[in-house]
Parts: structure tokens; sequence; C-alpha cells
């Protein structure tokens, strides 16, 4: 569980996270929805992606 939440304290996570998403389209959600989705995961992966610093960097 350690290894997990080091994982998740990583900017490149939630940009992977998003990728999956996105690979995802098999859903039965249709090109708009999947679009707006996507925004919207973006948005959130790049605010956390500002805020949170890299893995062995100063602090």
């Amino acid at each position: 569980m350690a290894k997990i939440m080091a994982r998740m304290s990583e900017p490149s996570t939630y940009a992977g996270a998003a990728a999956m998403l996105a690979s995802l389209g098999v859903m039965g959600f249709d090109e708009g929805q999947w679009t707006m989705m996507f925004g919207a995961a973006a948005a959130v992966a790049a605010a956390i992606a500002m805020v949170l610093k890299e893995k062995g960097e100063a602090k």
C-alpha cells in the first residue's frame, strides 16, 4: 500500500491515468462525452501536476 501511495504523489501518475482513460473508448460514450471527460481529466491532472513536486526534488 505504501508503494501505491508513493506513486500517487507523482505528477506523472496522473498523466498516465489520463492516458489510460483515453484508451477506454469502448465504454459506450459518444465522442462528445469522451471529449468533455478528457478535458475535465486533463484540467485536474494539470492542476495537480502544478502543485506536486517530482520525487527527489528539493523542497
